[in-house]
Order: structure tokens, then sequence, then C-alpha cells
């Protein structure tokens, strides 16, 4: 079976995904001379196609960017977008497989983050292959996407929550065994910055794991850290509270501040009346 049209032709190797809105097919190009194998993403709902096209998904910006992305057009009243597809393991598999180290894990997070970075995906798209089942590692462990995800989210109410929720969900997997046993301070720190702060970008979240990533690797022997004692815990918790009360404490100031100014408004002093004594001796008045 072919993805014909005009001027494009893709041979389908076999279909990956059927759903109600979207398919994903595997393909090949139909020229003998060229190897390397597609995923065609196509979609029948005119609604998402509106959407996409509204998420200006085409040609004009996704190609300067997006280098994994070849094509996109009609096809049969579906709109087709066609990818690159790479060759490589699923991240859980080299996990399993490699068994790394706390730094070599640390190293695999930096690269996925510039990945992303180097591709600088449309939220929408960024949301759909943020897992674990669309991250692929090759022999030379070089980080690459399959454009194949489960499915899509194309509201943008929903989208930056899902890619927060995706990020968390992939450092938790990376970083499982220090997480569960508390052996870093600054890992803890950064999970609860991922888990409480709202997503803005992926440069900004790359900030902040590089700054978290430095100082892990500046301590010696970080792949040999040990879980926290109970005094290591309850040092951090009370950090923790102290750091919190030093941010709180200047708007508490102000807050006692602008009460005191309130009161001394609405209760103005007043002077007291002079004291007259009188005295009296018979009928003469003495002041």
């Amino acid at each position: 079976m072919m993805i014909q049209t005009a001027n494009h032709a893709y041979r389908i190797i076999y279909k990956k995904k059927e759903q109600d809105s979207f398919s994903i097919y595997v393909c090949q190009s139909d020229m003998p001379e060229v190897k390397d194998e597609y995923t065609l993403l196509v979609f029948r709902k005119k609604e998402d196609i509106c959407q996409i096209l509204t998420l200006n998904l085409l040609q004009k910006e996704i190609t300067n960017h997006l280098i994994d992305f070849v094509e996109s057009f009609v096809w049969k009243e579906s709109f087709v977008m066609v990818f690159v597809r790479k060759n490589g393991i699923p991240l859980k598999e080299w996990m399993q497989k490699k068994e790394p180290v706390f730094s070599e894990r640390l190293e695999m997070a930096k690269r996925i983050l510039e990945r992303f970075l180097l591709l600088n995906l449309p939220e929408y798209l960024l949301a759909a292959i943020l897992q674990d089942t669309c991250i692929f590692i090759t022999k030379s462990e070089e980080v690459v996407f399959r454009y194949e995800p489960e499915s899509f989210l194309l509201s943008d109410k929903d989208v930056s929550e899902c890619i927060r929720k995706s990020f968390e969900e992939l450092f938790a997997f990376l970083f499982q065994r220090e997480l569960e046993a508390k052996m870093s301070d600054e890992l803890l720190d950064f999970m609860d910055a991922v888990k409480k702060e709202e997503y803005q970008d992926v440069f900004y979240l790359y900030q902040k794991f590089h700054a978290m990533r430095e100082r892990l690797l500046g301590q010696e022997a970080v792949d040999s850290l040990i879980p926290m004692g109970r005094m290591q815990s309850l040092r951090r918790r009370v950090e923790k509270w102290m750091n919190i009360c030093k941010r709180l404490l200047p708007l508490l100031l102000v807050t006692a501040a602008m009460i005191l100014l309130l009161y001394w408004i609405s209760h103005p002093e007043q002077e007291e009346a002079p004291e007259h004594t009188i005295e009296k001796i018979g009928t003469l008045y003495i002041r």
C-alpha cells in the first residue's frame, strides 16, 4: 500500500497505530536509492487539522528548527506529517541493559534535555513524545526520538501541565534509586521545583538541571552516595523551614508596619486639656 500524491510517495511497511483521530505508519520512500525509514502521522479529524495549522506546525516554522521533520501534505482529506525514523533502543531498555551509575544517568538526562533544546519542538509535539517509549538511545549513546506517541494534546490549556508532569515522571524514572533513598539534597530540591513550579520552557528547566548537576559532580564520590540518616533528614527539614522563614520575613515586617501605620492614622493622639484648679475662701475665688 502507498501513501501517494502528485509530489509524494511513501510505501507502507506496517501500521503502527490506529485511532479514531489519527494513524501512525512506518514507511519507506518510493525512491529505491533512499533507504531511510519514516514515521507518518496521518490526522483525519478536521478539527485536529485546523488546530495543527493554527499552531503553526507547517514548513514555515517547523523546518527551520525541527531537523527530524521531513515534510507535510494533504492526502485523501487527511493531513500527513513525515518524520525521519531513527534507530536505537528505548530508554527503559537502555537502563535495564547498562545499569548506569548515578553520574551516567545525570549525563543521559542532560543529553535528553539538550536534544529537546536543539530540536525546539512545538509544545504540542513535545507533550506527545515526552515519554520513555518515544526516547531512544543509539549504539553511540546519542539521544533520538520516535514520533510515535500514544496520543496528542492539542489544547493550550492542558499541554503545559502535561509537559511538567511528563518531565517529573522522566526524572523520577532516571533517578528512582536516589530519590527513594533520599541520597542527595540537591536532587530532592530539584525534584521539588519540578513538581511545584509551573512549566515555563525547556531552556529554563535545563538551566535548573545544569546547576543541580554541577553541584553534584563537584562532590567527591558522587556515585557512592549513601542514604540520608535520621539526623540528615531532620537537618534538611529544618533548613527547608528556615529558608521559607527567611523568604517570608520581609513580607511579615512590611505587613506589621502597615498595620501599625493604619492604627496610628485611625487613632490620632488627642492633646490633654489644661487643668484648672479653683479654690474658694469665703466670697473670694483663687485660681
